[in-house]
């Protein structure tokens, strides 16, 4: 993060892996036929199914990965402009933040 620059956090949500990408490899169909995809969708349901339950009864699961994504954006301490993503090089939203990064005199030049 650019110094000057305040972070707030924008969003949170979290990803769940059910383990359930491997399955195609244990089909007893042939891949792509019918039968195929409603066996796939039959066991991810159950999948789905499985993990509502885990959540209701808080029972251990090694098999799931929870990952957690955060969105910042970045904000000019001294005038509050919105920067959105972490911005590289110079910041000139404002004058206070060229002073304070020693550069108002080249930018004014």
């Amino acid at each position: 993060m650019a110094k000057y620059l305040k972070e707030r956090l924008l969003e949170l949500w979290a990803e769940i892996d059910l383990g359930v990408n491997s399955y195609y490899r244990y089909s007893p169909y042939k891949y792509g036929t019918d039968e195929y995809w409603k066996w796939i969708e039959k066991e991810y349901n159950s999948a789905e199914r499985d993990f509502r339950e885990f959540i209701r009864d808080h029972r251990s699961r090694d098999d799931y990965g929870i990952t957690i994504h955060k969105k910042y954006e970045y904000v000019c301490e001294f005038c509050g402009h919105e920067w959105g993503e972490d911005p590289q090089g110079i910041l000139d939203c404002c004058d206070e933040i060229l002073e304070a990064q020693n550069i108002k005199e080249i930018v004014i030049k």
